[in-house]
């Protein structure tokens, strides 16, 4: 956060290339295809409408690498959090991080 604070100081470019590359890795994991028909964010979204299912978003975070992690929260009950995460590299290529993720996610070989 220091970091992405630092860089809007000094460098509005470099942040806006940032923040641009963040958005465009949850882009790219919304749309990836999900083993339940649609798309990963159509079937999150699907589940985030259980009466018992609390949306907590999506979430987009840089990595040392230069990729970014994405997550989408949703809270079970109130108490038990879902979390589906995977990794968007710098090259673009994502591979879901979690067991939640790996079986949502259609494989494309």
């Amino acid at each position: 956060m220091i970091l992405l604070l630092a860089m809007t100081m000094y460098s509005p470019a470099i942040a806006d290339d940032f923040i641009e590359r963040g958005r465009k890795a949850q882009t790219s994991v919304k749309n990836l295809l999900s083993t339940h028909g649609g798309t990963v964010d159509e079937y999150l979204n699907e589940k985030a409408k259980v009466p018992v299912v609390e949306d907590l978003g999506w979430h987009t975070y840089p990595l040392n690498d230069g990729g970014f992690q994405v997550e989408r929260l949703l809270l079970l009950n109130g108490t038990t959090k879902l979390s589906y995460r995977w990794s968007v590299e710098s090259d673009g290529r994502i591979t879901p991080e979690n067991g939640k993720a790996i079986s949502i996610t259609k494989r494309c070989d």
